[in-house]
């Protein structure tokens, strides 16, 4: 199982920001056609329920975040990410449902170089996967 290495920080705003910074993967979104740089917390609450449901809560550093302002790193398991993972080099590793999704309903396909593709044309995700 790939895990994605993140850093939980508080963000500009006094959001609580869970960022990606894994120097193998990346995130993106086919349905958005941009790369994603990670989550947003409203408050604590929610973060510590996430970092619970990852497996990826520890009290002590959830602590010195929200006392004392240190960031600290955290691995997020593919399960846990909805959107696409692809290597660095560009190769794609899994597709998130709601991009499978957006490839099939929409008329085009935004590449991660920014290029648009019809579903069915060539070097499109859906064909490179045998759905078309």
């Amino acid at each position: 199982m790939i895990r994605i290495k993140a850093v939980v920080d508080i963000g500009d705003y006094s959001e609580y920001e869970v960022r990606y910074k894994d120097p193998v993967y990346e995130v993106y979104s086919f349905s958005l056609g941009d790369g994603l740089w990670g989550k947003t917390f409203d408050d604590e609450d929610e973060l510590v329920e996430y970092l619970k449901r990852i497996g990826q809560y520890d009290e002590g550093k959830v602590k010195a975040l929200f006392d004392e302002l240190e960031e600290f790193e955290i691995e997020i398991p593919e399960t846990a990410i909805r959107d696409t993972i692809m290597r660095k080099d560009g190769k794609t590793v899994s597709y998130g449902a709601d991009d499978l999704e957006a490839m099939m309903t929409d008329s085009v396909i935004t590449m991660p170089d920014g290029s648009q593709l019809e579903p069915d044309a060539e070097g499109s995700p859906l064909r490179a996967m045998g759905l078309i």
